[in-house]
């Protein structure tokens, strides 16, 4: 979606001078949100086909060598394992086809910032012990297209080549080109090019090598990502410790992919500033993109048991224990409530945002959990606090990983020294409003204007605005 501001009247106001403006052009910085975010909150709209960097596989080398030497090689940037199986397919669309004529349903694991590569099976054998999946199936030329498939969301995640154009017999020139050549991902791409339709041209994005050149295959070393990022790990996105055992973890997956539980995480309280976990919950299942999954105790109240993915009779914890989400693969924290080693006596945090009889839920705005157990902790930093047994937003949490801000521009603003009013024109291509429009200036001053539908009118008076130092 994107939103459009078009200056309207304008009365009262005068150009200033140069040396002291008193500007409204610091209106090209600013959020859109829909009208039902809650006081401070935003709400995000779905990013669609966006993608975030480091949130998804992308192609990291590609083999068009001599006789059956075809191979891909896919990367995984992001800090969780991510399932194949089920979750993407290889297309390959032949001479310019629309339709894929080979197809390779995936299968395995690609590990975080590791590698995966899909071959034929009557590749060399250099090529074959680095395999983690050969295909007797047709491989394609240097004028066909390849896609990396994304089955859960149905878009492709990265093409190299055209879909539905034939170059003739390659993308490129030289070494940098689609026939004959291995060409590998440059080290400083975050992600791949989802849009097969646009010309392609592998220069700007890979570099080329001799044909038969398998030396690299099977490793990839991202200047890009190279560890985790924002939005590349899961994080515990709520909290419930209410009355009796109404106790419960909500944990979000914010990737681009659906990442598997089992065998791979765990939950772990540490119990009265202790160092050494009392509690142990081997998570299993599956957590979809962008979505949440929900451990509880057993015994809690049947509106949380309503959501919950996993129950345990395992002893749950209190205020005062810290608890700690944990990737078995790295042997890491991935995220810590609490200070382990630490006894706060009751409760971390002060008033509803606190771990004692309260419900914390993160921000949308955090993307990414906090894997240090042994600094100090408060909630209110990354927490909004909810009353005791307060379980209405338990099974879902909007965040800033899985969508992306509304956009907007705003055209025709100057620098104004009198005092008066200026009127904008609200319009949008979809969606249905209130919207609530956030002016923010660079020292995060903050104006608000909440507009209902497209084609709406709003005013802004100068005078709000004439304390913020913005020169030209």
């Amino acid at each position: 979606m994107s939103l459009t501001f078009t200056q309207g009247n304008i009365l009262g106001l005068t150009p200033c001078p140069v040396r002291f403006p008193y500007v409204l052009g610091f209106l090209f910085s600013f959020l859109i949100l829909p009208g039902s975010a809650t006081a401070g909150e935003p709400v995000y709209a779905p990013k669609g086909t966006a993608m975030a960097s480091c949130t998804e596989l992308f192609i990291s080398e590609y083999v068009e060598g001599s006789s059956n030497n075809k191979a891909i090689e896919i990367y995984n940037p992001t800090g969780s394992d991510i399932t194949l199986t089920g979750n993407y397919e290889l297309r390959f669309y032949f001479n310019g086809s629309t339709s894929a004529t080979t197809t390779i349903a995936l299968t395995g694991v690609v590990t975080s910032n590791d590698v995966f590569v899909v071959c034929d099976d009557s590749s060399d054998p250099l090529i074959l012990a680095v395999a983690d999946q050969q295909s007797t199936a047709t491989f394609f030329n240097g004028d066909d297209a390849v896609e990396l498939y994304n089955v859960n969301t149905g878009l492709a995640v990265d093409v190299i080549g055209q879909i539905g154009f034939d170059p003739g017999s390659q993308w490129g020139t030289g070494l940098v080109s689609t026939q004959d050549n291995t060409i590998r991902r440059m080290t400083a791409i975050d992600m791949g090019d989802a849009d097969g339709s646009d010309v392609f041209d592998p220069a700007t994005e890979w570099d080329g090598f001799d044909n038969n050149d398998f030396t690299d295959l099977g490793t990839y070393s991202s200047t890009a990502c190279p560890l985790s990022t924002g939005c590349s790990e899961l994080f515990i996105s709520e909290y419930v410790e209410g009355s009796s055992n109404n106790k419960a973890i909500e944990i979000y997956n914010p990737t681009g992919s659906s990442v598997t539980l089992t065998g791979n995480y765990e939950l772990r309280f540490y119990f009265n500033g202790g160092t050494s976990a009392t509690t142990t919950i081997a998570l299993t299942g599956t957590i979809n993109s962008n979505d949440v999954f929900v451990v509880c105790d057993d015994s809690s109240d049947p509106l949380i048991l309503a959501v919950a993915d996993q129950q345990s009779t395992a002893s749950f914890f209190n205020g005062d224990d810290a608890i700690e989400l944990y990737n078995v693969n790295t042997g890491l924290a991935i995220d810590v409530i609490g200070q382990i080693g630490f006894d706060p006596g009751s409760e971390w945090g002060a008033g509803l945002t606190s771990t004692q009889d309260n419900t914390i839920r993160r921000m949308s705005s955090i993307d990414a959990g906090d894997p240090d157990g042994s600094d100090v902790f408060d909630p209110a930093i990354e927490w909004e606090g909810f009353a005791n047994n307060d379980f209405t937003g338990l099974g879902s949490h909007a965040s800033i990983c899985g969508c992306a801000p509304y956009t907007a521009s705003i055209n025709g603003f100057g620098a104004y020294c009198a005092e008066g009013n200026v009127d904008f024109t609200f319009e949008t291509d979809g969606g249905t409003g209130p919207f609530t429009v956030i002016f923010e200036d660079s020292n995060g001053n903050q104006f608000t204007r909440t507009v209902n539908n497209s084609g709406d009118t709003f005013g802004f008076a100068v005078y709000e605005l004439k304390h913020i130092p913005w020169y030209l």
